[in-house]
C-alpha cells in the first residue's frame, strides 16, 4: 500500500534560481527586453549563418514577406508581450500603492501614540479625487 502512495516532487534548487534569475529580468528589462534577450540568444547561439540571414532579411529588412503570417505573427507577438508587461506594470503599481497606505497608516498610528492625542486628519475636496 505505501508504494503506491506517490509524494510529490519539491522544485529543486536550479528551478528556483532560474525563476528568481527569469523574474529579476523581467523586473529590469520588461516583458518586450526579456523577449528581444530570448530571441538574440536563440539567433546568436543556436542559428546557423543560413537561418541568422534568413531572419535578418525577413523580419528586420523585409524582403521575401509574400505572405501575411511573419506580419501576423509580429504582431500578435506584440500585442501579447504589450499586454503582459501592463499586466505586470499593473500588479507593481498596486504593491506601491498598498506599501505607501501601510506605511501612512503606520506614521499615523507611531505619531498618535506619541502624542497621545488622535489625529485630525483632513478630507480632500470634492473635485481632487
Amino acid at each position: 500500500m505505501a508504494k503506491d502512495k506517490k509524494i510529490p516532487k519539491q522544485p529543486t534548487g536550479f528551478w528556483i534560481a532560474s525563476a528568481k534569475i527569469f523574474e529579476t529580468l523581467v523586473d529590469k528589462f520588461g516583458w518586450p527586453g526579456v523577449l528581444l534577450l530570448f530571441l538574440m540568444h536563440m539567433v546568436e547561439y543556436r542559428a546557423t549563418d543560413e537561418q541568422r540571414h534568413a531572419i535578418i532579411d525577413m523580419y528586420v529588412l523585409g524582403r521575401g514577406i509574400g505572405t501575411m503570417y511573419p506580419l501576423m505573427f509580429m504582431g500578435g507577438l506584440f500585442t501579447a508581450v504589450a499586454f503582459a508587461q501592463r499586466h505586470w506594470y499593473k500588479r507593481k503599481i498596486k504593491l506601491m500603492e498598498n506599501e505607501l497606505v501601510r506605511m501612512g497608516s503606520e506614521k499615523s498610528a507611531q505619531q498618535e501614540q506619541a502624542l497621545g492625542v488622535p489625529l485630525h486628519h483632513s478630507t480632500l475636496p470634492e473635485r481632487s479625487r
